[in-house]
């Protein structure tokens, strides 16, 4: 009788943990492939209201929040680099970094990246003009660039009809910084930003009020997309990451990360 009790006993323990092991396979198994990458490379360029990095160099931010979340869903670290824009898309072309988050869709950057279908985001995107506030005219059309030196961040992209006219002077800049710094000391004559970033940007590095929004806005349907190198080890993986995108949306958690901020 004993002897029946404690093998009844240990044949619970031993349906229990059979099933606990059951579970844990097929957890661990929901992406398998994706299981074996051990890290998932960021590369993002702290840009107000967005994102930021404080003074020990650690960003944060949506983009960080959304790589996070994926991450996490993969079961795998995260790591983050911050960079100006065009050194991060650099370092996603080489495949020093596997993503980038919030990169718009063009032809030419599709001959290097692979881009997450549909956008985490679409929204109508206000681009404006700025120029300092003691010039003597006014940008209020594209025909007025052509006459000025405009300031373009490397890797940037605005929209088609200015950023494929030959006859507007752009000269390129590293970084946002440059961009002010190169208008207020009178070496571009105007360029253009995302409104809602400028306010963020002109808060911070035109403390004196030099510089004002001009008459010129365009409204662009932009898509904020998750773009994976083509150079990645997660390029062998897509579908698997459309799932783990997918899942980010049908849990709800993509859309509690973007009400994060107010988008």
């Amino acid at each position: 009788m004993l002897a029946t009790i404690v093998l009844s006993i240990c044949l619970r323990h031993f349906y229990h943990a059979a099933v606990f092991c059951l579970v844990c396979a097929i957890s661990l198994s929901s992406y398998p492939v994706i299981a074996e990458i051990q890290r998932l490379r960021l590369a993002v360029e702290p840009s107000p209201p967005f994102s930021h990095i404080d003074d020990e160099g650690v960003v944060t931010g949506l983009e960080v929040d959304i790589a996070d979340a994926l991450a996490t869903e993969m079961g795998t670290l995260l790591e983050t680099v911050a960079c100006p824009w065009a050194r991060c898309l650099k370092m996603a072309e080489q495949g020093d970094v596997d993503i980038v988050i919030g990169l718009s869709k063009t032809s030419a950057r599709e001959q290097k990246f692979v881009f997450l279908d549909p956008p985490f985001i679409s929204s109508i995107l206000e681009i404006s003009a700025y120029q300092r506030a003691d010039a003597r005219f006014d940008v209020s059309s594209l025909a007025d660039f052509r006459a000025l030196k405009v300031g373009v961040q490397r890797g940037a992209v605005h929209f088609k009809a200015f950023d494929n006219d030959p006859l507007i002077t752009k000269i390129y800049v590293k970084d946002i910084q440059s961009l002010f710094n190169m208008l207020l000391v009178g070496r571009v004559d105007v360029f253009l930003m995302p409104t809602v970033a400028a306010n963020e940007y002109l808060f911070e590095f035109d403390t004196e009020n030099e510089i004002k929004r001009a008459s010129f806005t365009q409204h662009i349907d932009q898509g904020g997309y998750i773009a994976v190198s083509k150079k990645s080890p997660l390029i062998e993986n897509l579908e698997t990451l459309q799932q783990v995108l997918g899942n980010l949306k049908s849990t709800g958690k993509l859309e509690t990360i973007l009400n994060k901020y107010n988008l």
